[in-house]
């Protein structure tokens, strides 16, 4: 649905690429719900042509301690956020190609025939029908969890998504980001794929909101 990937033939891969694996994670969260992520084997991939950096920042201790005392003294308002599926929103920068996920084929042919108008995100002409395991794979148009540059591709998105709504980057902290527009000033913290907003209400409720258009908040 989020148009990560598109199922490809294998003879359409280069010589030179390698078809990465992938293994289903499944785990039950403390509120009692189960949860199944695919995820990428990314000690697989090649540094140099799978993945170039993979560094992601997190938020410093000293900048929350910083950014608390400064909401206590301005006497700013505070909410928080946590992005839905966070790193399948990050850009690649190379082109990537992973194995079918088991039991995927058997979910797209359920789902067509529940729905028939049901989005398959297949390329170059392929049919569902000639589909098979062994023939076809994935061209991964967007990061997934388990590759090496999945938490840096995600910062990478999240911070032009912010910056489009008018927020900067702290030189100090990168996952640090702030708005001043000379009335009100207001403080965005990332970890990750959670976060945390400090200054008025309307900044508050305004940011979600706006991340929603682009993220699931």
């Amino acid at each position: 649905d989020n148009q990560v990937w598109k199922i490809i033939h294998k003879n359409t891969v280069p010589y030179n690429r390698k078809v990465l694996g992938n293994r289903w994670v499944f785990a039950q969260k403390d509120d009692g719900r189960f949860r199944a992520r695919n995820v990428a084997q990314g000690f697989t991939q090649i540094p140099g042509k799978d993945f170039q950096e993979h560094h992601s920042p997190v938020v410093n201790d000293t900048t929350v301690h910083t950014i608390l005392v400064i909401k206590i003294l301005k006497k700013l308002s505070s909410g928080q956020f946590d992005i839905v599926t966070a790193f399948l929103y990050g850009e690649l920068d190379e082109t990537l190609f992973m194995a079918l996920p088991e039991g995927y084929l058997q979910f797209l042919k359920q789902k067509t025939s529940e729905d028939p108008g049901y989005n398959i995100p297949l390329g170059n002409g392929v049919t569902l029908k000639e589909v098979t395991e062994k023939d076809y794979c994935l061209s991964l148009e967007k990061a997934i969890y388990g590759l090496v540059q999945a938490a840096r591709q995600w910062w990478k998105k999240f911070k032009s998504t912010i910056m489009a709504m008018g927020y900067q980057p702290s030189r100090a902290d990168p996952c640090l980001f702030f708005k001043n527009n000379g009335k009100n000033i207001s403080f965005i913290l990332i970890y990750v794929d959670d976060g945390g907003i400090f200054g008025t209400e309307e900044e508050i409720k305004y940011v979600p909101t706006e991340l929603a258009k682009t993220l699931i908040v």
